[in-house]
């Protein structure tokens, strides 16, 4: 894994990142009309995730778990820490994949994006400034 490499991860990140603020402006907008584009959006996200979460868990930590026994320790922490993520994801948008609930309980819907939203978001702040600048 190199420098180059990892800047394809943080734009990914970025990406993500952006996406993701803009499902929750969606979601925190008063317009009952935009379930349909909110659960299209959802679902993009959710495959765009996933293909970045594959990335990482399954190619670039264990690379990095065999390089040293510090990055080792490191990746084992930040998998206790964010592990379940991709479930957690997935789990809600199975969830938000129907627009009547999307229309009928936008509060619900608002305070459950919020809290996964912040949790992606400290994923990604945690390996930008703290994994990636070790590799």
């Amino acid at each position: 894994m190199t420098g180059y490499q990892t800047k394809d991860l943080v734009d990914q990140h970025n990406k993500l990142i952006n996406e993701a603020t803009h499902i929750l402006s969606l979601i925190k907008a008063d317009n009952v009309d935009n379930a349909k584009e909110i659960l299209e959006n959802l679902n993009r996200f959710g495959k765009e995730l996933e293909t970045h979460l594959i990335i990482e868990d399954k190619i670039l930590y264990p690379i990095l778990r065999i390089r040293s026994e510090i990055m080792n320790t490191i990746c084992e922490k930040y998998i206790a820490e964010m592990g379940g993520l991709r479930d957690k994801v997935n789990i809600f948008i199975a969830k938000w994949s129907n627009e009547k609930l999307i229309r009928d309980s936008r509060k619900e819907l608002v305070h459950e994006s919020e809290q996964l939203m912040t949790e992606l978001a400290k994923r990604i702040s945690k390996e930008n400034d703290e994994l990636f600048p070790l590799i």
